[in-house]
């Protein structure tokens, strides 16, 4: 009974096996394909076979394509294929056909013409394919150029009904009153077409004339874009500038402006006048659009005027100042101190002030300041503040004492105490110090290592 049930495992196990050596769809060598219903199934017993063949484009070279399943593997197909050629598509007359690219499968053959025939009728692209060039050669045919179409306010030369000739060319010559626009001869070129493409005739205005520098359009010749032909436009000289001669007036001839005569200079603005206690000077000239200034001489300062004077269209545009004796107002007072001199009338020009702080309080800043040129003194007024000191700071290897090293300010005359740091004694020396007037007094006390003996 085991016996038996052992064979029988043994069988079913066997059968299982031999199923399983099946071969899937076989992959050929490159440009080779499954024949027939072969490429319609994915699985194939042991033992079956399947065929290859050449794709599309190619031939046999020699070898079988037939494949066998054996045990779940497929012998190696000995087929060879190679591309198919197409040999000579022919000629053409008056032409010759090359092949760049070969004249096997796939390939692209050319057609060129001779010189003053053109390509009529055939493919467009002729490739080489599974059964031969695939499309009809053009036929190389003597070039003609059809006659353009007319253009209007013109025409070409010679005019004739038949077809141009290769290489023939045409003018053409615009009506009175208009003027060619692009070339005036076109060719009947290799493609059966005139090149470049025909002109036109257009009007012969002219567009807003451009005058010289300084001068400008005038009237409402400023507001036109065009000028027919035949019309005249006028030029005046432009603000700040007169004329030194020559017509403003040109004139539209087929297209072109005539060049303006007219010249123009800047106006002169001249003298503007003198001021007392003062010069006037032109670093810029007197020109339009020149700047003068005005400098008071030492003692004075200007008054009043204005503050840029340029030359206008009209002479100088603005009021020159008057220089008048230097004088400085009173300054302000200043917090916990005072000036001196101290006086209710101006001061006098270069005239000094004294600044003096109170007692308990130091200058911060210059304690002069004296009347200047532009009749204010010079430099700006000092404060008095205070004369606390800022916490003191100690020599090597000692620190403030107590609540001292809390503080950030001492008011004058306050004291401040160091002591040795940690690890050091006195070495004599007191370690008291004193705020006199914002600075403090010099430190005595010395420190070293308690370690040493």
């Amino acid at each position: 009974m085991g016996f038996t049930h052992f064979l029988l495992l043994s069988t079913l196990s066997l059968g299982i096996s031999v199923q399983a050596q099946s071969c899937s769809r076989p992959v050929g060598r490159p440009n080779m394909q499954l024949k027939g219903d072969d490429i319609l199934k994915d699985s194939f017993p042991d033992g079956s076979t399947a065929t290859f063949e050449c794709a599309t484009g190619y031939r046999s070279d020699g070898g079988s394509g037939t494949v066998t399943c054996t045990a779940g593997q497929w012998s190696l197909p000995e087929l060879s294929c190679i591309k198919k050629n197409c040999g000579s598509a022919g000629d053409v007359t008056n032409g010759e056909v090359s092949y760049p690219e070969g004249n096997l499968y796939g390939a692209k053959l050319t057609v060129k013409c001779n010189d003053g025939y053109m390509p009529v009728g055939g493919s467009k692209n002729i490739f080489c394919r599974d059964n031969g060039w695939g499309g009809r050669l053009p036929s190389c045919e003597v070039t003609t150029c059809d006659p353009p179409p007319p253009i209007s306010n013109g025409q070409f030369f010679p005019m004739q009904e038949e077809p141009y000739s290769y290489r023939q060319s045409l003018l053409y010559i615009c009506d009175h009153g208009y003027t060619l626009s692009g070339t005036s001869t076109i060719v009947c070129s290799g493609n059966g077409q005139f090149d470049p493409s025909p002109p036109n005739c257009v009007t012969q205005s002219c567009s807003r004339p451009v005058g010289r520098p300084n001068m400008q359009l005038k009237g409402d010749d400023i507001l036109k874009d065009s000028f027919p032909d035949g019309s005249t436009a006028t030029f005046e000289c432009a603000t700040g500038y007169r004329s030194d001669g020559g017509s403003g007036t040109v004139t539209c001839t087929t297209g072109q402006w005539s060049l303006p005569e007219l010249s123009c200079k800047g106006k002169s603005c001249g003298s503007a006048g003198e001021v007392t206690n003062g010069e006037v000077s032109y670093p810029e000239g007197n020109l339009y659009g020149a700047k003068l200034t005005v400098k008071c001489n030492d003692g004075y300062m200007p008054v009043g005027g204005s503050k840029n004077i340029f030359c206008l269209d009209n002479g100088w545009g603005g009021r020159l100042p008057s220089c008048e004796v230097t004088t400085c107002d009173p300054p302000p007072p200043i917090s916990n101190g005072q000036f001196f001199p101290m006086q209710e009338e101006p001061y006098s020009y270069r005239q000094s002030l004294l600044y003096i702080c109170d007692h308990g309080y130091t200058l911060s800043g210059t304690s002069t300041i004296v009347c200047s040129e532009n009749g204010q003194f010079a430099p700006s007024p000092p404060n008095c503040v205070t004369q606390s000191c800022s916490r003191p700071v100690g020599r090597p290897n000692m620190q403030l004492k107590g609540d001292d090293i809390l503080k950030d300010s001492f008011p004058d005359g306050s004291t401040a105490t160091f002591e040795c740091a940690t690890g050091y004694r006195s070495d004599g020396g007191s370690g008291t110090v004193t705020c006199t007037a914002g600075q403090w007094s010099l430190l005595e006390l010395s420190c070293i290592s308690k370690y040493l003996q």
